[in-house]
């Protein structure tokens, strides 16, 4: 969605997981939202606002603001990641690579619908897991754009430990429908970033 919007805000605040029925403090935000500010302060007001109302919040909960200045750069490094990635992962045992990869996979953070993943968890777990030398600088490179990315992010609750506030489409527990999967490709990301649909296509299908 970030990559799809970019050319619309250049920000974007959403939250990962589900949203708590409590919403938001709008009345707060309507009284002490610093409107004069810049997109990108606006959008860490947000994310306070947000963390503040939900303090007490027994259920998990995720929220986070992005920019969408740099996506491109996220989505280059990303594109060169998934292609190494998948290039390495097709040497030597192939089956025993995509069972790493699916492991690691299924050990990042997910949240209510599984398949998405958290991408700076994926990318740090496979970088630590599958310990592919070649692919190393790519994911560094790719964890440094996404750092520059996000502007705020919050989570409350243990199972939200690894999320950074940013998702990607990676199914996770079974083969992605057709139908999806197609829709999916005709995303501007899908064509701006082939090689992240053609590993999930070399994992799945």
């Amino acid at each position: 969605m970030l990559y799809q919007l970019k050319e619309q805000t250049s920000v974007m605040v959403a939250s990962q997981h589900l949203e708590p029925a409590s919403g938001w403090d709008y009345q707060r935000i309507l009284h002490e939202l610093d409107t004069s500010a810049t997109a990108s302060s606006m959008g860490k007001q947000f994310i306070a606002f947000h963390d503040e109302h939900h303090t007490n919040e027994r259920r998990d909960v995720t929220q986070s603001a992005l920019s969408t200045m740099l996506i491109d750069d996220v989505t280059k490094e990303l594109d060169m990641f998934a292609k190494v990635l998948r290039e390495e992962l097709k040497k030597g045992e192939v089956e025993e690579n995509r069972k790493a990869l699916g492991y690691t996979l299924s050990n990042s953070q997910f949240f209510n619908r599984k398949d998405y993943v958290d991408l700076v968890d994926f990318v740090k777990k496979v970088k630590s897991r599958l310990d592919l030398e070649a692919l190393e600088v790519h994911a560094d490179k790719l964890l440094a754009s996404l750092e520059k990315v996000i502007l705020a992010n919050h989570t409350i609750g243990y199972f939200m430990d690894d999320a950074n506030g940013v998702s990607i489409y990676f199914p996770n527990q079974s083969r992605p429908f057709k139908d999806t999967f197609e829709m999916y490709e005709k995303l501007d990301f899908a064509e701006a970033c082939p090689n992240w649909v053609k590993l999930i296509k070399w994992y799945w299908l």
